[in-house]
């Protein structure tokens, strides 16, 4: 991938244009301006080819690390990353670049962690953290 594209999809993230970028060789992918978990998640249950390129996000705390992991994707640009993600991702080949790094990711509010996070803190595999995030999901939408 050309050094140019991951600027330019460095630079779309930090606008309020997208909040998740996705590409394979030149091409974009995946294209989203859906906060939160909710576009990596609907990816891997889209069955997305594997091997991806490339991943410019927001935001990616361990819960999302382990959705790229699943993603098979190999170079990620976050925003702000947590520092289990980082770790996840590194020791899983992945290759990272980031703004900022931060110690968890925080709810919307602020006042918690990311219930995401929560959901798989103790998960070992991407499988198991997908099951965690989609019930995760599931309550959130019920209680909303």
């Amino acid at each position: 991938m050309k050094k140019d594209l991951e600027k330019e999809a460095i630079a779309l993230i930090s606008k309020d244009n997208a909040f998740s970028l996705v590409y394979v060789e030149e091409e974009v992918l995946f294209f989203s301006t859906k906060r939160g978990i909710v576009p990596l998640f609907d990816l891997v249950g889209d069955k997305t080819p594997a091997s991806l390129s490339f991943l410019a996000d927001r935001c990616i705390g361990k819960a999302a690390a382990f959705l790229v992991i699943q993603l098979e994707i190999k170079k990620v640009y976050a925003s702000i990353i947590s520092e289990p993600a980082l770790v996840l991702l590194l020791n899983n080949g992945v290759q990272v670049s980031y703004g900022l790094l931060v110690p968890e990711i925080r709810s919307h509010s602020g006042d918690s962690m990311c219930p995401f996070e929560k959901a798989v803190v103790s998960c070992l595999d991407p499988q198991e953290a997908h099951l965690a995030i989609g019930e995760t999901l599931k309550g959130l939408r019920l209680a909303s």
